[in-house]
């Protein structure tokens, strides 16, 4: 399973990654590859986010053409909800058997992108700063989801 994280706090991403890596080994590749401010390609997060920001969607998903589950946090750098616009994207331009996982400190209400049976949700204050636990097990059984 090829995961694809998109969350703008650093801290978050690192956490995410190695709390998927740990739990789940070697039945997942986890993208991007580092959170490198300096690294100026789709294998640092700090770029994917950039292009996201730029609305520039379908780069991205050039780039990361096989993501079976996509972890996206709504707002990033800002209270834009460019994360949600990209999650939207991917749902109108995607075909196949995929999975996307929104995560935000704020509660999504009335999003019509949650009727979607191929989209969910996570609170992440609900969990505070043990979030990660709770993703993984949510990712889990998301791919359990997927491979049957």
């Amino acid at each position: 399973m090829n995961i694809l994280i998109i969350d703008d706090h650093i801290p978050h991403f690192e956490e995410i990654k190695k709390k998927l890596e740990e739990k789940l080994q070697d039945s997942v590749s986890i993208y991007p590859l580092v959170a490198d401010r300096a690294i100026e390609n789709f294998s640092s997060s700090n770029y994917l986010i950039g292009q996201i920001n730029s609305h520039n969607f379908e780069a991205v998903l050039q780039s990361y053409n096989k993501i079976d589950i996509f972890i996206i946090d709504i707002y990033l750098k800002g209270n834009e909800k460019n994360g949600l616009k990209f999650a939207q994207f991917i749902l109108n331009t995607q075909n196949g058997n995929f999975k996307i996982i929104l995560i935000s400190n704020y509660r999504l209400k009335d999003e019509v992108i949650l009727k979607d049976n191929r989209v969910t949700s996570l609170h992440k204050r609900d969990y505070g700063i043990d979030f990660p636990e709770p993703l993984c097990k949510l990712v889990a059984k998301t791919i359990l989801e997927l491979e049957n």
